[in-house]
């Protein structure tokens, strides 16, 4: 997980999910107060992709923020998909994909996976 934040650490994510029991679905928290840089840094994506211990392209950045998540993750080798939820989806996106659920998201990750191109961590399987 990779977030900008200005008051919480991965340390206070980690207990968020303990209480909602997803934490042994997450192996990494990488925040912007650990790494002491903002998405759209490229230090905030070097240091999730160093804690995923693969190459770029066998990451995937989810994101809603053309700007802050799609574009640097996409320049630095990422795969992408772009999430517009509660919004438009956007006209013009770098994302390999643009959706508009989360469930269209774990489709896509799940089709990458099976086809080898992404990694599949061992918390998640």
């Amino acid at each position: 997980m990779l977030s900008n934040t200005t008051f919480r650490g991965a340390a206070e994510y980690w207990l968020d999910f303990q209480d909602f029991n997803v934490a042994d679905l997450i192996d990494q928290v990488i925040t912007s107060m650990d790494v002491g840089y903002r998405k759209p840094h490229p230090e905030m994506f070097a240091a999730a992709i160093a804690a995923a211990g693969c190459a770029p392209g066998a990451c995937v950045m989810v994101g809603n923020s053309e700007m802050n998540d799609i574009r640097p993750a996409a320049s630095l080798g990422m795969r992408t998909i772009r999430v517009a939820i509660d919004e438009t989806q956007p006209e013009a996106t770098v994302a390999d994909l643009a959706v508009t659920s989360l469930d269209e998201v774990a489709s896509a990750i799940r089709r990458w996976c099976e086809a080898g191109e992404v990694v599949v961590s061992p918390a998640a399987t």
